[in-house]
């Protein structure tokens, strides 16, 4: 008896791992990404002052052709990072940015990441990128896809440069942690 109820155990366990693991790769790159951003909104600490009071919304803003589409608002919808309500921008061009906490650079701005970047200079906004080499060339968070996972990389010198502060954990978890100049080329080549 005992050997059986062990039995059955074991295999509702594997049962669960086996839907667990199932229902993970049905994710979508972008579901993904958008988990990312959320999380990234968790561990990464802005100056007081880029916050504003506890009910100013931490803002999530893409640029440029949004490969989201709902996904973002979805992930983001109800969700607070240290009493901070999430919201989400759309802006088509970096003439029309406004402030915003996290800027997701959409591939389609690739050959204007330095316009982008300089744009928003000093400003404590984490900039993060799906471009190649996006972290290389100045922006802060680059994603990337190894292996059919999506992963990133951080540029910790742009990161704090901009008075940001990203969490050990954060860092941990991250491909590759660059220690590169803010002002790294990002023209896209």
């Amino acid at each position: 008896m005992a050997v059986r109820k062990l039995a059955l155990t074991v295999l509702c366990v594997l049962l669960v791992a086996s839907a667990a693991l199932a229902e993970q790769s049905a994710f979508s790159e972008y579901q993904v990404k958008a988990a990312f951003l959320y999380n990234f909104a968790k561990f990464i600490e802005w100056p007081e002052k880029a916050l504003g009071g506890s009910n100013e919304p931490i803002v999530v803003a893409v640029l440029g052709d949004d490969p989201f589409g709902e996904i973002l608002d979805q992930t983001l919808a109800g969700k607070t990072v240290g009493g901070h309500p999430l919201s989400v921008k759309r802006f088509s061009r970096s003439t029309d940015l406004e402030r915003c906490h996290i800027l997701f650079v959409a591939d389609s701005e690739a050959g204007r990441a330095a316009e982008i970047l300089a744009r928003i200079d000093a400003s404590p906004t984490l900039t993060v990128g799906e471009a190649a080499r996006f972290a290389e060339r100045g922006g802060m968070i680059g994603f990337a896809i190894e292996e059919r996972r999506v992963r990133f990389d951080v540029n910790l010198k742009a990161v704090r440069a901009a008075g940001l502060n990203p969490s050990s954990q954060l860092l941990k978890v991250a491909r590759k942690v660059l220690d590169l100049q803010p002002s790294a080329k990002a023209d896209g080549r």
